[in-house]
């Protein structure tokens, strides 16, 4: 009778020792920016988009240049037939091809996406104190705007007022109204809201919360007001002064 052969044991591929070389670092992966779906729809319809758009212009000058300038650089974006660096290695004499980007703020998502990860780490590690913050955005559904804006009364109501008690100490800032509550755009409504809040800084347990008649962060960085919402997160410790300092008589003396 024939001894059946013994099998030897061989580890599944999971569990196998991996290689001297191989390393639990992320590993650089070149993009495919000819493969997406956004890059075939540019290539093919940018002409077509470009010549409508001279067309339907009065003057004939179409779009603007830098909206011209976007488009064209994101086609070459990521494709080494348009350049390229050569970055090798001392150690293993590993060399890699890496392609140059378009760098643009406007219709690539790459370099959108990198520049914003790169502001974020920069805020994150370097400027905003290391606090627990969060953001919340509030806004009137689309519906009900029009409704509101032909009713004042409700829109005026007071459930989007501050108590008359408590605006000294908690409205940090009111709109001008009128032709100076813009410099720069279009405001409907711009009497309307005169003398009204605008930033309001309410204490919440050991915390404050701070907010914002309007968005600063809306479009990613508007100049005007974003420096409002960096110098609250940054000088976090003054917030609430106002409320802490007791009112001084015509004597100058605190009470």
């Amino acid at each position: 009778m024939a001894t059946p052969a013994k099998r030897l044991f061989r580890p599944p591929p999971s569990a196998a020792r991996p290689p001297d070389w191989a390393t639990s670092r992320p590993i650089y992966q070149p993009r495919r920016p000819t493969a997406t779906p956004l890059y075939p729809v540019v290539q093919n319809h940018l002409q077509t988009f470009l010549a409508q758009a001279a067309d339907a212009d009065p003057v004939g000058y179409g779009v603007p240049h830098w909206v011209e300038r976007d488009f064209r650089a994101y086609l070459r974006c990521g494709i080494l037939a348009y350049g390229f660096a050569r970055s090798r290695c001392d150690g293993c004499g590993h060399e890699r091809l890496i392609p140059f980007s378009c760098k643009g703020r406007g219709i690539c998502p790459s370099c959108n996406t990198r520049r914003m990860a790169e502001l974020a780490a920069h805020l994150t590690d370097h400027v905003l104190p290391h606090l627990p913050v969060r953001q919340w955005v509030l806004s009137v559904p689309k519906r009900l705007r029009p409704y509101l804006h032909h009713n004042p009364d409700v829109a005026n109501g007071p459930l989007l007022q501050v108590p008359e008690k408590d605006q000294e100490q908690q409205v940090l800032m009111k709109f001008v109204g009128g032709d100076k509550a813009v410099l720069s755009g279009l405001m409907r409504g711009a009497d309307q809201i005169k003398n009204r809040p605008a930033i309001v800084d309410v204490p919440v347990g050991e915390g404050r919360l701070l907010m914002y008649s309007t968005n600063p962060v809306y479009r990613w960085q508007n100049h005007g007001e974003f420096n409002m919402l960096f110098n609250a997160l940054m000088n976090y410790d003054d917030l609430g002064s106002r409320a802490e300092k007791k009112p001084i008589t015509q004597d100058g003396v605190q009470h």
